[in-house]
């Protein structure tokens, strides 16, 4: 902003487009990341910080079956860092920026964001 470049705030916490699939816009967009991985729209030479970053986070479904990804918090319980580059990234590919449609959920509960595609071979 003191360079003047036009910057949009970030807050993870707000209300999703979508508020009967997802807790918040971290879990939209964290979820938007997931299907751009899924449909094969991702480079494929993601650096291994990045990749264990990705393959690190998981999600749960809330009391209403919204779409909850895990909090930065239990990330640390469990032995994580902070997935800094995993944000970056979701926030780029946020709806918010790139106007995507809505995402369908899955089954896969408890599973890494990225289900096995970091898994597989590129």
């Amino acid at each position: 902003m003191e360079l003047g470049v036009p910057v949009t705030p970030y807050n993870g916490r707000e209300a999703p487009f979508d508020k009967e699939r997802f807790v918040n816009v971290r879990a939209e967009d964290f979820w938007t990341l997931r299907e751009v991985f899924e449909a094969g729209e991702v480079d494929d030479e993601l650096d291994d910080v990045l990749a264990a970053q990705l393959g690190s986070i998981k999600w749960t479904l809330d009391s209403r079956g919204r779409i909850k990804i895990e909090s930065k918090d239990d990330m640390r319980k469990r032995g994580l860092p902070s997935p800094d580059r995993a944000d970056t990234l979701a926030m780029v590919m946020s709806r918010r920026a790139t106007g995507g449609s809505k995402v369908d959920v899955d089954s896969h509960q408890g599973e890494s964001i990225t289900g096995n595609l970091l898994d597989r071979p590129w």
